[in-house]
């Protein structure tokens, strides 16, 4: 009888090519010599024969091949001509709708919602994918006073941000919120991320603040911000990946295979791992979807005529004190700018954090906070960037309404602009974007949620959307390892994901 190892190269090539991507993995840990054979060009030749487009979209880009074959197989099983997802769905909750859905990373069991009732509630996906009840883990109604807009979380600590002009921070665990201190931030907070696992990024009208959450208010009397000429809508971090990993089902972290000498070792998890505004106050009506409508009644009352490119320091101890960190000349609106200010004398941030932030001023901005007077790095929109997403340290993705979405080459501290798509159909603009290896996950407020190749061009992965006339229109989106999940304006909750990411989570709960 002959034996695998006894197989011809090229024969053995042609046999992994119909097996599945873990089958593959543990083969190839079987012997150095299946270690050997299938490396990177297997892989390459793998993740390109299910591409319909140029992948990556960047020339030159550095892929880990095995983890994106492994995502992009798991995401054509879900979404492709013959997907299986099982899809979930909450009509109208007892939410009056929602902006906010966050998976943490850590906790992949909870989905944490935030709606417009201010209202900060958890559902288990073990209970609902076990017997399809969206029972609650924990409930929280009485901290924010505004709509929350924004959740998110590293290891065990969690921010929530809400128009009612206040960052929370929470410590989070499988069964309960416990809050841990409030930051008054004095405007609507819209977006925020995770610089590092204790430093927060979060929008305030015009500023996007920057927060030890180490530090308590009073200890914090000056923090740090970057400025736009009008409301920060979106921002994200590519420090945010690196602490927090992938949010694919196949995270890089997971992949480990080493081989060297005579010695070698593998290791491979199959399973994937995977102020006190009231709405009321300011006369806003529960119907508004979008951030816009509300914010550009403020306009008058916040002022838009300082300096867009200074920095500011906050005392979020008291009022809301912003000393100018010196005005500088107006800038070009090119693409790149050459960074010219000296650093920031004993500036609390780490080499290499950076900040990606996207303004009603129809400009996305990327930051050194090191350097933070000026971006060093500007690109101009005809609207404006609603969404974004980083597919990894190099790529960032951007939705710009009705229907554009760009492709960023962000690699050696460039932003440049490497494709724009427009979807056919999509009216009204974006109320979600998340990007992986994967796929892209779109939803737009026209009532479509999607998902396309993450390719150029860009292609849906099926003839129809996964979810077409969505009633009270989709305005927020979370995607993580495995499971894609969907809030409404009505309070309705859209959930999907695979029988084998049902079974795996019930198993482990």
């Amino acid at each position: 009888m002959c034996s695998l190892d006894c197989l011809p190269f090229e024969l053995l090539h042609l046999l992994c090519l119909y097996l599945g991507a873990s089958d593959v993995l543990a083969l190839k840990a079987a012997c150095k010599k299946f270690h050997l054979w299938l490396g990177n060009s297997f892989w390459k030749k793998r993740v390109l024969s299910r591409c319909t487009g140029q992948f990556p979209c960047l020339a030159g880009k550095t892929v880990d091949w095995i983890s994106c074959a492994i995502e992009r197989e798991y995401t054509l099983e879900l979404f492709g001509p013959t997907g299986h997802s099982v899809r979930f769905f909450q009509q109208n909750g007892s939410s009056p709708g929602i902006d906010a859905v966050h998976i943490p990373p850590d906790h992949s069991d909870l989905l944490i919602v935030g709606d417009r009732g201010r209202t900060i509630t958890g559902f288990s996906f073990g209970r609902l994918l076990e017997c399809g009840k969206w029972d609650q883990v924990f409930s929280d109604g009485r901290t924010h006073l505004g709509w929350i807009w924004t959740i998110k979380s590293i290891n065990d600590n969690m921010v929530t941000g809400s128009w009612d002009g206040a960052l929370r921070s929470w410590v989070i665990t499988n069964t309960d919120l416990v809050l841990n201190t409030s930051y008054k931030l004095h405007a609507p907070v819209l977006c925020s991320s995770f610089l590092d696992t204790n430093v927060v990024a979060a929008s305030a009208f015009l500023l996007a603040r920057v927060i030890d959450l180490r530090l308590s208010p009073d200890q914090q009397s000056r923090c740090l911000a970057v400025r736009h000429q009008k409301a920060i809508l979106c921002m994200d971090a590519p420090n945010e990946r690196q602490i927090c990993g992938s949010k694919c089902c196949a995270d890089r972290n997971l992949v480990e295979l080493h081989a060297g000498g005579d010695q070698w070792s593998s290791s491979y998890n199959s399973r994937s791992s995977l102020s006190s505004l009231e709405n009321s106050d300011l006369g806003y009506d529960q119907g508004f979807s979008d951030p816009l409508t509300m914010l550009s009644s403020l306009e008058d009352t916040h002022g838009s005529n300082q300096p867009a490119d200074s920095s500011a320091v906050v005392n979020l101890s008291s009022g809301d004190q912003v000393v100018l960190g010196g005005e500088l000349p107006p800038i070009s609106t090119g693409e790149e700018l050459t960074a010219s200010p000296s650093p920031v004398q004993d500036s609390p941030y780490r080499s290499g954090m950076v900040l990606y932030t996207g303004s009603d001023d129809h400009f996305m901005s990327g930051w050194d906070l090191r350097n933070p007077s000026r971006p060093v790095v500007k690109h101009q929109f005809v609207n404006y960037p609603r969404k974004m997403s980083l597919m990894d340290n190099s790529e960032l993705w951007v939705a710009e309404p009705p229907n554009r979405i760009h492709v960023f080459d962000i690699r050696r501290g460039a932003l440049e602009c490497v494709y724009t798509n427009e979807l056919p159909g999509w009216v009204r603009g974006f109320g979600g974007l998340e990007v992986t290896p994967g796929g892209v996950y779109a939803c737009g407020l026209h009532g479509t949620v999607d998902v396309f190749h993450p390719t150029k061009p860009i292609i849906p992965m099926n003839s129809k959307p996964i979810a077409e006339h969505i009633h009270g229109s989709p305005t927020c989106m979370a995607y993580s390892q495995g499971i894609l999940t969907v809030g409404a304006g009505d309070g309705s909750i859209y959930l999907w994901t695979s029988k084998d990411k049902m079974k795996s989570t019930v198993d482990s709960g």
